[in-house]
């Protein structure tokens, strides 16, 4: 049994597309939101095993009369009975793994179709110690990654992911970079940072950020001038990137840059 979140309104748990896989056993992957909701979601699904592959029953839940949650909102999930394997399994897996999957909503059916990473997309130049932690991290929510680096050794110690693209590419990899692409640089140091970010800040896109201490912000916003780069690019040019947060380690500075992100990310999706 597929239940997706198909519609909400007001305060719930959960991201609308977001995705549950169960069988009569229970859970086997993915989540409505916990709690109440997923309680009511698996006793409901589980009822409902018994409907012919291919049907589907559509609920609205208001969470605090139906359920008795203070959240005070409504949801509509999406009971469908699905063969077991296939694009199923595949989506199980996913989320078992703890990769984000996201399903349209009612009106976009019949036809499921899998729309893993849905349309935020981030692009890393460099595959050093932060940026390893940064993509495991990444991988989590719901996003699609590109990580550009020409080092071998590096790129091979990337996770394998379906929403993960490795390339051996170095700067010449913005041109073929989407506008609402956010840019992360972490490449080998600041020779190779510049040529990146001279190509990046020359595009609209919504988020620039690299690695680096302040001293080396200054140093970089000089030559960006320099070299030609508008000063109201250069103004938004994230360095040091990330929040004020935690310690000089991979791991929390890796926090510290989604943390940025998903911040930034916020008013546009």
């Amino acid at each position: 049994m597929l239940v997706t979140l198909a519609a909400r309104r007001g305060s719930a748990p959960q991201e609308l597309g977001a995705t549950l896989v169960l069988d009569a056993s229970g859970r086997l992957a993915g989540t409505v939101g916990g709690g109440k909701v997923e309680a009511w979601a698996l006793r409901t699904g589980a009822a409902l095993l018994a409907l012919p592959e291919g049907e589907l029953r559509v609920h609205r839940v208001n969470l605090q009369r139906d359920l008795g949650m203070t959240c005070g909102g409504e949801v509509t999930l999406r009971f469908e009975k699905v063969a077991p394997g296939g694009w199923v399994a595949d989506a199980a897996a996913a989320l078992e793994n703890g990769s984000v999957v996201l399903l349209p909503a009612v009106e976009d059916a019949p036809g499921v179709a899998l729309d893993p990473g849905g349309g935020w997309s981030i692009a890393i130049f460099g595959a050093g110690h932060v940026s390893q932690a940064l993509t495991r991290l990444l991988l989590t929510v719901d996003c699609r990654l590109t990580v550009h680096e020409p080092r071998d050794e590096w790129r091979a110690r990337l996770p394998s992911d379906a929403l993960l693209t490795p390339t051996a590419l170095g700067p010449e990899a913005v041109a073929g970079l989407d506008d609402d692409t956010y840019i992360v640089v972490m490449t080998q140091g600041h020779a190779t940072d510049l040529p990146v970010l001279e190509r990046a800040l020359a595009r609209p896109f919504p988020y620039v950020g690299v690695l680096g201490s302040d001293t080396k912000a200054g140093r970089l916003r000089r030559e960006l001038l320099a070299s030609g780069a508008s000063p109201e690019r250069v103004a938004a040019l994230r360095c040091p990137i990330g929040l004020p947060v935690g310690r000089s380690t991979p791991p929390e500075i890796a926090i510290s840059i989604a943390g940025q992100l998903l911040l930034e990310r916020r008013p546009r999706r």
